[in-house]
């Protein structure tokens, strides 16, 4: 069990420590769980589960974690969609944080989790907000024409245009739908689509579909 609370916990991009304060326990009894040095109780068990948003028998490696790649964590493609948006590289980040390439590396692969403090220093100079990261928010844009389906400057591109129309035929089968959910499912869709086409595809969608997101 051992490995698989440390993978389940890092594909959310969340560290010991956070984890041991949700819990309420110390950040050394989950490194000891996760080291196979100590057993968590049974009616912790559960609550590691929910702490972590992973089945029990995903955390008792009866089955493998339901986030295969290349549907990584929000998080980590987040961090990488807004750093390549950016326009900076592994190496700019990491000389900006103080830390190495190959932690930022493990960031965006879900490898490794941060400390809050690192998610808001890393937000900062990307100049996003954290929940932008954690894909609670999107990145605001300017405003743009309500056309269908949506365009850049060159006119509709092939990979918004398929996006646009997986994201509509889901967004009709799913009614109570919130635009977060919609921005969830393109990103899913098309991990490369920037935070300025999330925008605008879901805003297309939601005035073709009389929305009020």
């Amino acid at each position: 069990m051992q490995i698989n609370l440390a993978l389940c916990r890092r594909r959310i991009g969340m560290s010991q420590r956070e984890l041991a304060e949700k819990m309420g326990v110390t950040y050394q009894a989950i490194s000891q769980y996760e080291r196979g040095k100590r057993e968590p109780k049974i009616e912790q068990v559960q609550r590691l589960c929910d702490a972590i948003g992973c089945t029990l028998d995903e955390l008792l490696g009866v089955e493998e974690p339901t986030t295969p790649e290349p549907d990584r964590p929000i998080l980590s493609n987040q961090i990488r969609a807004v750093r390549r948006l950016r326009g900076l590289t592994l190496q700019d980040v990491a000389d900006a944080l103080g830390t190495v390439k190959s932690a930022v590396s493990q960031w965006e692969t879900g490898y490794m989790g941060m400390s809050v403090t690192t998610l808001c220093r890393l937000a900062d100079l990307l100049g996003v907000t954290t929940d932008a990261l954690l894909g609670r928010e999107i990145v605001p844009t300017p405003d743009h024409d309500n056309t269908n389906p949506p365009t850049t400057k060159g006119g509709p591109t092939m990979g918004i245009l398929k996006a646009y129309k997986a994201g509509l035929e889901a967004a009709q089968e799913h009614e109570n739908w919130s635009r977060f959910d919609c921005a969830t499912f393109l990103h899913g869709y098309d991990p490369f689509l920037t935070f300025d086409e999330l925008a605008e595809i879901t805003q297309e969608i939601a005035v073709e579909l009389g929305r009020k997101w």
